[in-house]
């Protein structure tokens, strides 16, 4: 999926293993938990504005913050989820992982103007100056 965003879309894309160690291994069990809580923390400072899609509130929502035997912040299993008859959070997984790609550490930083210049949209022209919309 990764190098097809890449080649069709010319979409710059990282990928990202949610698995992987948080930066801050003291407060965080993994990378995925680390995120969750730095979009969090966007949310509550109002620096994002997320789209009217109430699958993606339901997700961002129901997901359960828990505490590993080191005392630090990790997500609920996706198995625990299902056996309370939820699905896998892959909509709120792809809006966290966008956000935060741009905030210091996160990756190699926003999608900046000169690569929207070099994103195919289908013939479609932007009809907003996407300057205001990055990350710092």
């Amino acid at each position: 999926m990764c190098a097809q965003l890449v080649s069709d879309f010319g979409i710059p894309v990282t990928r990202a293993s949610n698995g992987s160690p948080a930066r801050k291994k003291d407060e965080f069990a993994n990378a995925d938990a680390e995120k969750w809580f730095a979009f969090r923390r966007l949310l509550e400072k109002r620096e994002v504005i997320l789209p009217v899609d109430g699958e993606l509130l339901k997700q961002l929502s129901n997901r359960w913050l828990q505490y590993d035997h080191k005392a630090r912040i990790q997500l609920e299993p996706k198995e625990s989820m299902r056996a309370r008859g939820l699905s896998s959070p892959d909509r709120a997984d792809a809006v966290i992982g966008a956000a935060v790609q741009g905030l210091s550490g996160f990756g190699s930083g926003a999608i900046t103007a000169a690569d929207l210049d070099r994103i195919k949209f289908g013939g479609t022209r932007l009809l907003f100056d996407p300057e205001p919309l990055l990350f710092d």
